[in-house]
């Protein structure tokens, strides 16, 4: 979103990247923050704009993550209309970052990708579905009438025994894949 060196190499990467593996991916998730001081801009739109470039030439959607700000997504949706143009919604980040902001309502035509874990509310902890407070409830509300998503489960395993928190994780999403057909 700046106008400087920085954000211009960002750019080259991230062509680079959709360059180096259009052929293993359908979407292409990016963050385009990384603090809460993050802003928008003018700047931002038009490299926005020449990623999108190379994303229609392989047909890859860019996915926009939500992040820090509740004003970001609007920003771009409002701004730039692309049929590769997409959102990665992560539940986590907005149960601690934005929780007031209900993508799926207001943009979930856009929602290409998932990231599906679970928090407290203050901080990533990337948990199992079921072991912090996001509503599940309305995650599956949300997502019983969806198709074509990709769905990535984020979790992080800092046991040893990652085979257990495997299982739990599997446990979780079946919890939530009965939430959804129930709905």
């Amino acid at each position: 979103w700046l106008d400087n060196e920085e954000g211009e190499k960002l750019v080259e990467n991230f062509i680079n990247q959709i360059e180096l593996c259009h052929d293993y991916s359908k979407n292409f998730v990016v963050h385009l923050n990384g603090s809460k001081e993050s802003i928008t801009s003018e700047i931002g739109l038009k490299r926005i704009l020449k990623i999108l470039q190379i994303c229609e030439k392989y047909d890859i959607n860019l996915c926009v993550e939500n992040l820090y700000s509740d004003k970001e997504i609007p920003f771009i949706f409002e701004n730039i209309q692309h049929k590769n143009l997409k959102i990665c919604f992560d539940y986590g980040h907005q149960n601690f970052l934005t929780p007031n902001f209900d993508i799926m309502k207001n943009f979930g035509e856009y929602v290409s990708v998932l990231h599906i874990h679970d928090n407290f509310g203050s901080i990533d902890e990337h948990l199992v579905i079921g072991k912090g407070n996001i509503n599940w409830d309305k995650v599956a509300e949300d997502l019983k009438n969806r198709q074509d998503l990709v769905l990535s489960s984020e979790i992080k395993i800092k046991e040893e025994n990652y085979q257990e928190i495997l299982k739990e994780n599997l446990n979780g999403l079946e919890l939530l894949n009965k939430k959804i057909v129930a709905k």
